[in-house]
């Protein structure tokens, strides 16, 4: 193992660590409680000081199929910082990124049902008061994570699926603009 990687493994057991020490204490639970009653402002700094630096952490993890537990505690990770705070922010962006692009295809076929409930509820959000253009990022990596997880496919394949599907569409278009794209 490189010391690269070795730098990484440290940073992302780092953070599961705090995570799991967080969870065990029920800090979460209680962070979750006190979200709602926090302005928005006040609900930013305390995700932009507190909880997002934790979940940056996760990012780095090693690439590599997730064993049970630890599939469960990313996943947790992932649904307290959306409830944390339901909008676009980089330390969620991250992790579903993450999900979206390095998860194995087995990883994705064993999420758990409320981190897909989750996954959908974001690829279908419309409005992102915080980050409109970091928005959308979440939901096409929501919408690759679904496409992964009802396929069982690859995150190239998806992808290649989806560009490719969005091709034929053009091409056959009616307007003379979309269909000089193609060619």
């Amino acid at each position: 193992m490189s010391s690269e990687e070795s730098e990484r493994r440290d940073v992302y057991l780092k953070g599961v660590a705090l995570f799991i020490k967080r969870e065990k204490s029920g800090e979460n639970d209680r962070l979750l409680k006190a979200m709602h009653k926090k302005s928005l402002k006040a609900r930013g700094d305390l995700v932009s000081k507190e909880f997002g630096p934790m979940l940056v952490d996760f990012f780095v993890r090693p690439i590599g199929k997730f064993d049970t537990d630890e599939l469960e505690v990313f996943c947790r990770a992932f649904r307290v910082g959306w409830n944390v705070w339901p909008d676009c922010w980089v330390g969620v962006l991250m992790m579903l990124d993450y999900m979206a692009e390095k998860f194995s295809t087995d990883d994705i076929d064993r999420l758990d049902p409320e981190t897909l409930k989750t996954v959908k509820h974001i690829a279908n959000t419309k409005s992102w008061p915080n980050n409109e253009t970091c928005g959308a990022q979440l939901s096409t990596s929501a919408k690759n994570i679904l496409g992964r997880h009802s396929r069982s496919m690859s995150f190239e394949d998806v992808t290649e699926y989806a560009w490719a599907r969005n091709m034929a569409v053009m091409c056959s278009s009616p307007n003379p603009h979309e269909a000089d794209q193609c060619l």
